[in-house]
């Protein structure tokens, strides 16, 4: 007979955790602009497309963005996309 060791992969956190909250929904996506953001990882921009094209065909007058850089995205991309969007998605990929 085997003994099975079960583990729990939660991490223990040293001290205060912070917490962002949740961003508030739009109750529609109708006339967004939408920010794909993507990290470079193989995958990830064709995951992101794919999704851009069936969220404009859902919502109307929806505009798609497209943004790559890399991990941890430098500030003036993000600049640039928090600037000429409403809401995001990002992506990795592997």
């Amino acid at each position: 007979m085997t003994d099975l060791i079960v583990l729990n992969p939660e991490a223990i956190s040293d001290g205060d955790l912070n917490v962002t909250p949740l961003a508030d929904r739009p109750t529609s996506l109708d006339g967004l602009r939408l920010g794909l953001l993507w990290n470079d990882k193989r995958g990830g921009d064709t995951a992101l497309k794919h999704f851009g094209k069936l969220f404009q065909e859902r919502y109307k007058d929806l505009t798609v963005n497209f943004y790559q850089g890399p991990r941890g995205y430098p500030d003036d991309l993000l600049d640039k996309a928090f600037e000429e969007n409403d809401i995001f998605i990002g992506s990795t990929g592997d």
